[in-house]
């Protein structure tokens, strides 16, 4: 539910003209129970006069990108323990 809130967050930003733009990493729920960490670029489009025509979405699985993080992050802790 928070993810969603902030997401909706994320459009109104958009639609209010205070951002162009944003990056955000998060996770989603598959219908195979799987959660895959995600960057999401969110744009709106707008025409000429500034009304909004549309919103592109990219989304880039980045799980392996995560698992590495959290490896560095658990081997840096197993080292400061020496």
């Amino acid at each position: 539910r928070a993810d969603l809130a902030a997401t909706e967050a994320i459009v109104d930003e958009l639609r209010s003209q205070k951002l162009s733009g944003k990056t955000v990493e998060k996770r989603y729920r598959c219908k195979d129970g799987s959660e895959p960490w995600t960057q999401v670029t969110v744009s709106m489009v707008r025409n000429p006069e500034g009304a909004p025509v549309s919103i592109i979405v990219v989304a880039i699985d980045i799980t392996l990108k995560k698992q590495a993080e959290l490896s560095i992050l658990e081997r840096e802790s197993r080292f400061r323990q020496l």
